[in-house]
């Protein structure tokens, strides 16, 4: 039973980091952290499994505002899974979206993705520039 829960974390983490930041910006803008609010609501919209929605929290919330060392010990599992910085965002998790491409072509058609990919760049231009 073990091997079953630790394989259906795993399926859910990976579904939590690869979407949720696509459909966060596709309902709430671009931005580079999301509310806990903004999560939830995202969770409940596009039918992810709610019971591991501390995933979604570790994903989109800003570190600074995760309420337990249990999230952030998940974002630390998810920046080292990934190949991520610590202080990762949505910025850079939409880069390991799913919806790069068309699932079920293998081609990468998404228009929507490409489109809020530009939108990210344009962001971090302005992040970037704001900090030097």
């Amino acid at each position: 039973m073990q091997i079953l829960d630790a394989l259906t974390r795993r399926f859910h983490r990976s579904k939590y980091v690869r979407q949720l930041p696509f459909y966060l910006m596709r309902s709430f803008g671009v931005k580079k952290y999301y509310s806990k609010k903004e999560v939830e609501s995202a969770i409940v919209r596009w039918k992810f499994n709610a019971h591991y929605a501390e995933f979604g929290y570790a994903v989109a919330c800003h570190p600074d505002k995760l309420a337990s060392d249990r999230l952030h010990d998940l974002r630390k599992q998810i920046a080292e899974k990934y190949g991520l910085p610590q202080d990762f965002s949505a910025f850079e998790l939409i880069r390991l979206s799913h919806f790069k491409g068309n699932w079920y072509s293998g081609s990468s058609d998404n228009a929507e993705y490409w489109k809020l990919l530009a939108l990210v760049e344009k962001k971090e231009n302005e992040y970037q520039g704001n900090n030097r």
